[in-house]
């Protein structure tokens, strides 16, 4: 029976649905979750089909995820998957895949999922039909950038995940709002 671990956080909608399709598989897994939120968030009956569950004080830390995948490896047996499907820890986990020999995505592939900028690159290279994009880290990039792009156009912040801080900006006042908000010396690339 294959080892599985499933990661997240939180237990977010997106999670439990993800959780409940993975207890209800055909072929039989042995189900390990780690989150930092609690196992009673958690509907019984998606709790019914968890083998073990291992609650960590802070998900985004290297050390101790990796101690929780060794514990559980340890406790359970060879890991066959690590899980994940939130953006944010994608490259942890990458990292702790290739630390511990576990099949699946490795650091250098989620960077390219994490930074879109990276990520339209390798896209282009490999000749995948790309929307034009341009970074901007400044008030003279955002001025580049509308010539280069023209209106409408969709802002995105480059380590952004999912739609989380994205913006349909399709005239000239909706532009101008988004660089008076989100455009400065402190506020980060957008794409």
């Amino acid at each position: 029976m294959k080892h599985v671990i499933f990661i997240t956080p939180f237990f977010t909608e997106n999670a439990k649905q993800f959780l409940a399709g993975l207890s209800r598989l055909r072929s039989p897994i042995r189900l390990s979750v780690i989150s930092q939120d609690a196992e009673e968030h958690l509907p019984e009956d998606i709790r019914l089909g968890i083998g073990r569950f291992w609650k960590v004080k802070d998900i985004q830390s290297y050390q101790e995820m990796l101690e929780a995948c060794k514990s559980l490896r340890d406790e359970i047996g060879p890991i066959n998957r690590c899980l994940v499907v939130n953006e944010q820890v994608q490259e942890l986990v990458a990292s702790i895949r290739e630390s511990l020999d576990i099949p699946g995505m490795r650091p250098a592939t989620a960077r390219n999922y994490r930074n879109k900028k990276r990520m339209k690159e390798v896209l282009e290279k490999s000749q995948v039909p790309i929307a034009k994009n341009y970074k901007v880290l400044n008030q003279d990039d955002a001025q580049k950038a509308i010539k280069k792009i023209g209106l409408p156009l969709v802002a995105k912040p480059i380590r952004g995940a999912a739609a989380q801080e994205t913006f349909r900006i399709l005239d000239e006042s909706a532009w101008q709002r988004f660089l008076d908000r989100h455009v400065g010396e402190s506020k980060g690339p957008w794409l």
